[in-house]
C-alpha cells in the first residue's frame, strides 16, 4: 500500500495528477519482493514475501474501492494534488471513516476499525494505566474484550497471523507508539490531530468550542473518538463480555482521549481552558491520578 502511494505521488507534476496503467504497477514497477514484517528470522535475516503480484493486486483493488486511490477504467492515479508521503496517514484515516459501515459484522476495513476503537478503550494500555503490550498480545487482549463471534456468527477474535498487521496499522495511522523495540503504548495524539485541526478550523469554531458541542462535530469526523457511533457500539461490545471493564462516567473523558488532548496542548496546537462561566466541563484523566477539567477548547498558536 505505502509503495503504490507513492509511486502514484511521484505522477504528480506541475500541478497536475497522472495516471498510471494499472498493469504497469503490476509488471513494469512491482519490486521483486516485500518485507513482511521489520523482524529478522532466527538466522538473523528480514523475512520477505516472493512475487508481491497478488498482494499488490489486492491493495490495489481494497484501497481503490475505498477512495485512497482514483481508479478510471484501466488507470489509477493519486485522488488529490497535495498528496505526500507527509500526509499520507492523515488521508488514509479519513479514507477509513468516509463511508458508514458495518462495524460488527462488516469484514473489509470494519476489523480495523473495531479493534481500533477497543484499544482506545481501553485505557489499562495507556500512559495512565501504564501497562505496555507486545505485537503478539494483541490477540490474547481482544479475546478478554470480544466474544469470538457476533450474534450473526461473524468472527470477531483476532488470530496470531493478523496481530502484526494490527499493530503496523497502528502505528503507522497514529493510535499506538513503540515505548522500545517490541513494546507499545495506545497513544491516539497522530490519529486525532488532523481531524481535531478541522474542527477547530472550521466557521462555527472561529472563537473557540464549547467541549460538548467540540466532541459533536469531531464525532462526525472520526467515529472511533469518546462517544462517537463506532465507539459507542463496541462499547457496547467490551461491557457485554467483560464485567470487570469501567466505562468512564458521562462527565469523564477516556484515558487515551485525553492524553492526545493533553499532548496537543502542551505542543500548543491547541487551548484548553476551563471558563468559569460555561454549563458544562469534563475531566481529563492524565497520569498520577490527575483530574484537569476542561469546558473550552480553540486552536493553539502552532
Amino acid at each position: 500500500m505505502v509503495f503504490i502511494d507513492r509511486l502514484l505521488n511521484r505522477k504528480i507534476k506541475n500541478g497536475k495528477i497522472e495516471s498510471v496503467p494499472l498493469e504497469d504497477i503490476l509488471d513494469k514497477y512491482r519490486p521483486d519482493y516485500l518485507f513482511k514484517d521489520d523482524k529478522k528470522d532466527e538466522n538473523g535475516e528480514f523475512k520477505f514475501q516472493d512475487n508481491p503480484y497478488k498482494k499488490l493486486k489486492e491493495s490495489l483493488s481494497f484501497w481503490s474501492n475505498l477512495g485512497l486511490w482514483q481508479k478510471k477504467d484501466d488507470n489509477i492515479c493519486a485522488k488529490d494534488i497535495n498528496a505526500s508521503e507527509l500526509n499520507f496517514p492523515s488521508r488514509l484515516c479519513e479514507c477509513i471513516f468516509s463511508q458508514k459501515v458495518d462495524v460488527i459484522d462488516g469484514n473489509g476495513i470494519e476489523p480495523l476499525i473495531r479493534s481500533m476503537a477497543l484499544f482506545l478503550s481501553l485505557g489499562r494500555y495507556t500512559l495512565v494505566g501504564n501497562e505496555h503490550f507486545k505485537s503478539s498480545d494483541i490477540g490474547n487482549i481482544a479475546s478478554q474484550y470480544f466474544p469470538s463471534f457476533s450474534e450473526n456468527q461473524t468472527r470477531l477474535s483476532i488470530n496470531n497471523s493478523e496481530t502484526g498487521v494490527l499493530s503496523d496499522y497502528g502505528t503507522l495511522l497514529g493510535f499506538f507508539e513503540k515505548v522500545d523495540k517490541n513494546l507499545f503504548t495506545v497513544d491516539p495524539t497522530r490519529l486525532f490531530t488532523p481531524f481535531i485541526k478541522k474542527v477547530l478550523s472550521s466557521d462555527i469554531a472561529k472563537n473557540g468550542l464549547s467541549i460538548d458541542d467540540f466532541l459533536i462535530e469531531l464525532q462526525k469526523e472520526i467515529p472511533v473518538v469518546d462517544g462517537g457511533e463506532y465507539r459507542l457500539i463496541v462499547e457496547n461490545l467490551i461491557s457485554n463480555k467483560n464485567s470487570d471493564w469501567i466505562k468512564p462516567q458521562r462527565h469523564q473523558l477516556s484515558a487515551s482521549f485525553s492524553i492526545a488532548l493533553y499532548r496537543l496542548k502542551v505542543s500548543r496546537v491547541i487551548k484548553l481552558e476551563n471558563k468559569s462561566d460555561s454549563e458544562s466541563t469534563m475531566d481529563m484523566v492524565l497520569p498520577g491520578n490527575t483530574i484537569t477539567p476542561i469546558n473550552h477548547i480553540s486552536l493553539g498558536e502552532v
